[in-house]
């Protein structure tokens, strides 16, 4: 090496206390939703999406949703995202709001919506988990530079939980991991 030239030494960013708090809380409450649970849940907790056009519907980026709700197919809970691509199956009738959460999710890029059902499950707080039949996730705000928090490369989202009757067609659609 050249006498003149010295390597910086490269180190991580530290991560303020918080960010490390919620990380292991994330951590914690997904390895507390084992695979089994989680199919459990997944098929009695499905994704609803809000619209007035069924053939036109996307992640609400604008505030709490509006419009007619709908099922939508969720065949894969851990493995994909239930927005890519969004397929309805049905409108959501007679489900009542019980609650609203914050929901973290991984992203693939900052400003891509990849929200994971499984994701979902298990931020459900466990009291709820019993009546919550559907949800819907949301952002707050349309700019990702709002959701996105960097410290955990995570976006946090809104979550809208429902309890109702589930159509035995929803019921019956199969799911993988």
């Amino acid at each position: 090496m050249h006498p003149k030239f010295k390597i910086a030494e490269i180190k991580a960013p530290a991560i303020s206390a918080q960010a490390a708090d919620r990380l292991r809380i994330l951590s914690g409450m997904e390895k507390n939703l084992p695979y089994t649970q989680a199919m459990t849940l997944a098929r009695r907790i499905r994704p609803i999406i809000s619209g007035d056009d069924p053939e036109d519907l996307s992640l609400s980026v604008k505030g709490k949703p509006s419009g007619q709700k709908f099922w939508v197919k969720s065949s894969k809970i851990r493995n994909g995202s239930y927005l890519l691509p969004i397929r309805v199956i049905a409108p959501a009738k007679g489900l009542k709001l019980i609650g609203e959460i914050d929901t973290y999710h991984e992203c693939s890029a900052c400003g891509s919506f990849r929200p994971s059902v499984f994701e979902v499950l298990y931020q459900i707080p466990e009291e709820l988990r019993e009546r919550v039949t559907a949800f819907e996730l949301y952002a707050e705000d349309s700019c990702w530079l709002n959701i996105y928090d960097a410290e955990t490369d995570r976006q946090k989202l809104k979550c809208l939980l429902y309890e109702g009757a589930m159509p035995e067609r929803i019921k019956k659609l199969p799911l993988t991991w």
